[in-house]
């Protein structure tokens, strides 16, 4: 899975979200943790488990980039 560093205001107002916390995912490999999750390419994660995701860092680290 491939992840944008930061959300941007102009990204999130394409996506139609008032957030620019979280993760915007670029690309969803097939097979992948995040695949089998139901992830999709340009999905903004906020939040894995009890976690807050304020960068692409927090959802590397949650095991959800292979």
């Amino acid at each position: 899975m491939s992840v944008e560093v930061q959300l941007t205001y102009a990204m999130a107002k394409e996506l139609g979200t008032t957030t620019q916390l979280g993760a915007l995912v670029r690309e969803v490999t097939g097979g992948s943790p995040a695949d089998d999750a139901g992830i999709k390419k340009d999905d903004v994660i906020i939040q894995v488990g009890d976690t807050k995701v304020a960068a692409s860092l927090l959802v590397n680290a949650a095991g959800l980039d292979a």
